[in-house]
């Protein structure tokens, strides 16, 4: 299943750019607390360290999913728009009145997308994103890396009083997913929110996960966690804003019975969490 996997996402490419140039995509709402009844606004966003650089459209051949979750169930926002053969041109990916008063989550995933990185590029990547370096030097050596991504975004929002916002904790079943154990509605600044990360529904150990906010003057603060043999980090909010929790998971591309994949060397998940702390 992975081989085909693999065969179909390299048939399908989009013509977004790499993420060498503009790591992160992630989703950002004008406003994360509406009233009810009001029009939420969301965003798909690139860029890198929370300065976006373009605003995405909505592509329905590239979004194996996109729901917003509610106490009262999960909407599917697409539409059947996988079935349009061609990018939509909606922008931004979301505008929509949230009658159902409380807590609410917006989440999207990208299906794989195959990326070569020259060896120069691939180690440049490891470096900013913090990941360690193979421990076979031979395979630094390769010239060219060959690499399958797919992402995975969520964004917190509510309508009117919050109230029980455990709608904010509860695992999506996304490939790869943050999953925060108290809502961001719970803490004020200075607090430390303790996450999960979720690969296929199983806990991974070690991984870093970044938060990040940035001042309206522009002053960029981001603090590290890595996750226990529980899969779960603890980070420190610090400032009332906008964060951005994200990670990446790279590993050597493997097929089901541990064979090399055949058309990739790498795969990475990408992860982001983005709420507003009051």
């Amino acid at each position: 299943m992975r081989g085909l996997r693999q065969v179909l996402a390299c048939l399908s490419i989009t013509l977004l750019p790499g993420h060498a140039a503009a790591h992160d995509i992630w989703l950002a709402a004008d406003r994360y607390r509406v009233a009810a009844g009001e029009s939420l606004v969301v965003r798909e966003l690139q860029g890198d360290r929370l300065l976006p650089e373009r605003e995405l459209a909505l592509d329905p051949k590239l979004t194996t999913r996109f729901v917003l979750v509610t106490r009262r169930g999960e909407t599917d926002l697409l539409g059947g728009g996988r079935e349009i053969g061609s990018a939509a041109t909606r922008l931004p990916v979301l505008r929509r009145s949230l009658h159902v008063a409380g807590a609410a989550v917006v989440a999207m995933e990208h299906d794989f997308i195959l990326d070569h990185h020259a060896s120069s590029t691939f180690l440049e990547y490891l470096e900013h994103e913090e990941l360690p370096r193979p421990g076979d030097p031979a395979v630094l050596e390769r010239d060219v890396h060959r690499e399958l991504y797919a992402r995975a975004m969520k964004c917190l929002v509510g309508a009117g009083d919050v109230g029980d916002a455990a709608v904010h904790t509860r695992p999506l079943g996304q490939t790869i997913e943050i999953v925060p154990l108290r809502s961001p509605a719970d803490l004020e600044p200075g607090d430390r929110l303790r996450v999960s990360v979720l690969l296929r529904g199983k806990p991974v150990a070690g991984q870093l996960v970044k938060a990040m906010h940035r001042t309206a003057a522009g002053e960029l603060t981001v603090t590290r966690g890595h996750t226990d043999s529980a899969g779960q980090a603890s980070l420190s909010l610090d400032r009332a804003g906008v964060w951005l929790l994200r990670l990446v998971h790279l590993r050597p591309c493997t097929e089901t019975d541990g064979t090399p994949c055949p058309l990739a060397d790498w795969e990475s998940y990408w992860a982001s969490l983005s709420f507003s702390l009051d």
